[in-house]
């Protein structure tokens, strides 16, 4: 039982830190694309 809890917590901290990044990756590029049209359209 002891492995599995393991498993499951690695499995828990895998999903968080990916949905950070995407988050994170995801806000960015809407922030460049933000840029972006303010520079084009002033």
């Amino acid at each position: 039982m002891k492995n599995r809890d393991i498993l499951e917590r690695a499995a828990i901290g895998f999903a968080v830190i990916t949905l950070v990044g995407l988050a994170w990756f995801w806000s960015v590029q809407v922030g460049w694309v933000i840029e972006t049209l303010e520079m084009a359209y002033g």
